[in-house]
């Protein structure tokens, strides 16, 4: 995945590098890392993009994505 495809992903889902860090439960320095293009962004977090992507469409455009742990309550 291309550097300026990872940042306008991130800019259509309207979040922060932090709030994205959490997201993909990563650290915010390597999120910082892929948006300055160094190392490429790995498969895995390409395919979690794509995921949050289709999940903004319909009724959850415009809303912010909250992710939450197993056994945690909803």
């Amino acid at each position: 995945m291309e550097t300026k495809k990872f940042t306008y992903i991130r800019k259509k889902l309207n979040e922060t590098q932090r709030e994205m860090a959490e997201m993909l439960g990563i650290s915010i320095k390597v999120v910082h890392s892929y948006e300055q293009g160094w190392p490429s962004v790995p498969g895995h977090v390409e395919r979690q993009l794509c995921f949050l992507l289709s999940r903004m469409r319909g009724s959850y455009r415009g809303r912010k994505l909250y992710w939450f742990t197993v056994g945690q309550p909803v």
